[in-house]
């Protein structure tokens, strides 16, 4: 008799739990013209995405579309998690389009977009938060809360976690050096010759049709 109750329950339990999986709505959905993993899962192709799932690239980048109408693209070699309302970056180098409905959160800073035209593109290197504006601005803050800058469209700036952070123009932060244009330049290569995430999604997208 305690047998079968145990086993109705678990039963349930576990009823219970597919049942919650099969209803978590998706917030978008990942594409890759090679291979790259979500949730430690092998993917090819294009996969859907849940709040909190983990991308990892490898030697190709993953386009993120999501609901929200952002659009994330995730260069080689990236780690990320991503969330209804923010990406959490924690290798690589992600650039965020149409970012009006995302904010990105890297080694403990906040980057938030400062209007709805808003394009950023944000970089870890070598202990280093990189942070590039394309179109619009966006703002950084510290983890306390506190806004460190304001980063306007073409100009980049570089922060270093425990440390004194500064606009890359003033050539005055640890361990970042060059003008503003050399470090915006250098962040947006790390996106070079990625386009065809995008291809692969809407030519899979068309033929389903």
């Amino acid at each position: 008799m305690k047998f079968h109750c145990f086993k109705t329950a678990g039963l349930a339990v576990a009823m219970s739990a597919v049942s919650a999986f099969a209803t978590t709505p998706t917030i978008g959905v990942a594409s890759a013209s090679g291979r790259f993993t979500v949730n430690s899962a092998q993917v090819s192709g294009n996969a859907n995405l849940f709040d909190g799932s983990r991308i990892r690239t490898d030697k190709s980048g993953s386009q993120l579309f999501l609901q929200n109408g952002a659009s994330v693209l995730l260069a080689t070699n990236t780690a990320a998690t991503v969330y209804n309302d923010r990406l959490v970056l924690s290798e690589g180098a992600a650039r965020i389009d149409n970012m009006s409905s995302l904010s990105v959160e890297a080694d403990g800073y906040r980057i938030v977009p400062d209007n709805a035209t808003s394009q950023a593109a944000v970089r870890l290197n070598a202990g280093t938060v990189e942070v590039a504006s394309m179109s619009g601005a966006v703002k950084v803050f510290n983890k306390d809360g506190a806004m460190l800058t304001h980063i306007g469209a073409g100009t980049a700036s570089a922060f270093k976690p425990g440390g004194q952070s500064s606009s890359s123009t003033s050539g005055g932060m640890s361990g970042v050096s060059g003008s503003s244009v050399t470090l915006f330049v250098a962040i947006l290569a790390s996106f070079a010759g990625l386009g065809l995430a995008t291809v692969a999604y809407v030519n899979s997208t068309s033929s389903s049709r």
